[in-house]
């Protein structure tokens, strides 16, 4: 049971660092569109994510892990 709770306390501690750690991150997505006349000329855009996907996706997980824990904590707090 406790084994439990200690791997789940290292995982929360591994998306806590990483969702901290997203937010000095710089990522860059570079896309050019192609235009097909002169009305409509190629262009190159740049994208500044700073680490947002990281964010989210470790906040997600948070999330679900502390219902998952909770869930847990009420399944034992019933059996007693």
């Amino acid at each position: 049971m406790k084994k439990f709770y200690i791997f789940n306390l290292v995982v929360f501690i591994v998306l806590l660092l990483t969702f901290i750690s997203g937010s000095s991150m710089s990522n860059e997505i570079r896309y050019t569109f192609a235009g097909n006349s002169f009305l409509n000329p190629v262009s190159g855009e740049i994208l500044q994510l700073s680490g947002i996907v990281m964010q989210v996706f470790s906040g997600i997980g948070m999330v679900v892990q502390l219902v998952m824990v909770n869930l847990k904590l009420i399944q034992d707090s019933k059996k007693i």
